[in-house]
C-alpha cells in the first residue's frame, strides 16, 4: 500500500485512484522538469501544439468537444491563451523592433499606430470578455453560458495572435525586399483574416448552416469590438491626461 503524496489517499498500483498522480514521485530534477515541459507543450497528440493544430483545422468542432467533456488532449483555455500570449508578445516585440517601418502620413495612419503601439497589448485581453458578451446579440438562442463563450473566445483570440505573428513575419520579409505595405493596409489584412476565421469557427460552433450568415455575424462582433476599443482608448487617454 502506498500513501499518495498529492492527496494522501492510500492505494495500490502505479497511480492514485483518487487524483491520478504517479506512485513513482521522486525529488525534482532537471530531467523531470524538461521531460514534463516537453510532454505538456511539444507533443503533437495532446497539449499546446495539438490544440493549435486542431483549432486551426476545425475550430468550432474542437472547442465543442472540449465543452462536451473531451478535455484530456486539449490545453486548458487559460493555459492556451497564456502561453500563446507570451509567445506573441515576445515575437511581436522582436519583429516590430527589427522592422524598418515606413513613415506614416494622414490621421488614419497616426491613429492606427497610436492604438497599436500603446493599447494593443491590453485590448487583446479586454476583447475576450467583450466578444463573449457581444456574441449573444447575434446568437440570441445559443445554448452556451458566458463561461463557455469566454472559453470559445480564449481559443479563438489565441489563434488570432498566431495569425498576426505570421502576417508580421511576412511583412518583415517583404520590407527587406523593398515591398512596403502601409500600416493601415496591414491592419485591415489582419482584421479580415481574423473575421473569416471567426465566421468559420462560429459556423461550426453554433452549427450555422450558412457560412455567409456566420461571417456577417463575425463582422458585427468585430465592429462592436472596434467601437469599444475606440471608446476605451479615448477614456484611457482622458484619464491619463488628467493625471499629468
Amino acid at each position: 500500500m502506498i500513501a499518495c503524496k498529492n492527496c494522501g489517499r492510500v492505494f495500490e498500483g502505479n497511480y492514485c485512484s483518487q487524483c491520478g498522480q504517479s506512485a513513482n514521485t521522486k525529488r525534482l530534477s532537471w530531467q523531470f522538469l524538461l521531460k514534463n515541459f516537453e510532454h505538456e507543450i511539444l507533443h503533437l497528440d495532446h497539449g499546446i501544439l495539438f490544440t493549435i493544430r486542431e483549432i486551426l483545422i476545425r475550430p468550432g468542432i474542437t472547442i465543442n468537444k472540449f465543452l462536451e467533456g473531451k478535455r484530456k488532449k486539449y490545453s486548458h483555455p487559460f493555459t492556451y491563451i497564456a502561453v500563446i500570449s507570451v509567445i506573441y508578445l515576445v515575437l511581436r516585440s522582436v519583429l516590430v523592433k527589427y522592422t524598418p517601418l515606413p513613415e506614416t502620413q494622414g490621421s488614419q495612419n497616426l491613429i492606427a499606430n497610436f492604438i497599436y503601439q500603446n493599447y494593443s497589448k491590453v485590448l487583446i485581453f479586454v476583447f475576450i470578455p467583450l466578444a463573449a458578451l457581444f456574441t449573444p446579440i447575434f446568437y440570441p438562442r445559443n445554448p452556451y453560458n458566458f463561461v463557455e463563450l469566454f472559453t470559445f473566445q480564449c481559443y479563438i483570440r489565441g489563434q488570432f495572435m498566431l495569425f498576426e505573428l505570421l502576417i508580421l513575419f511576412i511583412n518583415w520579409l517583404l520590407l527587406h525586399l523593398d515591398v512596403i505595405i502601409p500600416p493601415v493596409a496591414l491592419t485591415i489584412i489582419i482584421i479580415l483574416i481574423n473575421m473569416f476565421f471567426l465566421g468559420w469557427a462560429q459556423q461550426q460552433f453554433f452549427n450555422d448552416k450558412n457560412y455567409i450568415q456566420a461571417f456577417l455575424k463575425a463582422i458585427g462582433i468585430t465592429l462592436l469590438l472596434i467601437v469599444s476599443a475606440m471608446i476605451l482608448v479615448v477614456l484611457a487617454s482622458l484619464i491619463m491626461s488628467k493625471k499629468q
